[in-house]
């Protein structure tokens, strides 16, 4: 992953677009997750960001557990692989803010992904490493196909976290974690929400 990584909430019209790829080009974004909400559809947005930017960016998808059906997930899985999508970030929802619609699992998702799919996109999950649950959760997501975990940014971290940072280190230590940054701090000018 090429960094400085940000998550990005897709606007709400077109008429954001030129301020949002001036604060791209400003802060040097090197890879875009991009979270539709409420706004336009994900892969138009890419679509416009690839014709107006003039750096080329890396781009994942960041997807809810529970808020498309299934179907409607397969789609914009496949369509995210052919739009060279390198990314798939599965992020588990607020329910105060997002009504469930189905009973998937980021489990699921994952297998979906990689036994089903076979995608080539990598996996990324998220983890906050609370209770001895989220390592056991973590081990089951990595073997089912997740590659990366992402938690908060570890500058903020307690001693607490990071030992359990390193005991999951020590069960997976092939593995690469990555941290990205908490974007409600810092992009909060773009309603991001995280």
């Amino acid at each position: 992953m090429k960094f400085p990584s940000i998550i990005l909430k897709t606007p709400e019209s077109t008429s954001e677009i030129n301020h949002q790829i001036e604060f791209l080009e400003k802060n040097k974004i090197n890879t875009i997750f991009l979270h539709e909400g409420k706004g336009l559809n994900v892969f138009y947005y890419a679509t416009l960001l690839r014709e107006k930017l003039e750096q080329e960016l890396e781009f994942g998808l960041c997807v809810h557990s529970r808020d498309k059906n299934l179907y409607s997930q397969i789609s914009d899985f496949k369509t995210a692989e052919e739009m060279n999508f390198k990314y798939i970030f599965i992020h588990e929802p607020d329910y105060s803010l997002v009504k469930p619609v189905n009973s998937s699992s980021s489990l699921d998702l994952i297998k979906k992904l990689s036994m089903d799919l076979k995608t080539k996109m990598k996996i990324i999950v998220q983890n906050s490493f609370f209770h001895e649950n989220d390592l056991k959760l973590l081990e089951k997501q990595f073997h089912a196909g997740a590659e990366f975990v992402m938690t908060k940014n570890q500058s903020d971290l307690s001693e607490e976290y990071n030992n359990k940072l390193l005991k999951y280190r020590n069960i997976k230590d092939s593995e690469e974690l990555i941290s990205l940054e908490s974007l409600e701090e810092v992009f909060d000018c773009m309603d991001v929400r995280f």
